[in-house]
């Protein structure tokens, strides 16, 4: 099972999502929801789909083999409690 973040939530830091489940490249509502959730292009979807298959987690590995693995940190505003 792989994890994929998603958007900086208010108050904390990004959320983690569990990646699970099959990738269905022939269905437009399933694609435009992995392009969102994996926050990638449909070409680098189809792109590792075709290298490593529809496993949604192995996608999303592969997708991130080449990037940082943390995000940019962004500096936090103290709330003046």
């Amino acid at each position: 099972m792989g994890t994929t973040e998603s958007g900086a939530p208010s108050g904390g830091g990004p959320v983690r999502l569990q990646v699970t489940g099959r990738i269905d490249i022939d269905s437009e509502g399933d694609v435009a929801h992995w392009l969102k959730a994996l926050n990638t292009t449909r070409e680098e979807l189809l792109a590792a789909v075709a290298a490593v298959g529809r496993d949604a987690a192995a996608v999303a590995a592969h997708l991130n083999r080449g990037s940082d693995s943390e995000p940019t940190p962004i500096p936090q505003i103290p709330d003046g409690g």
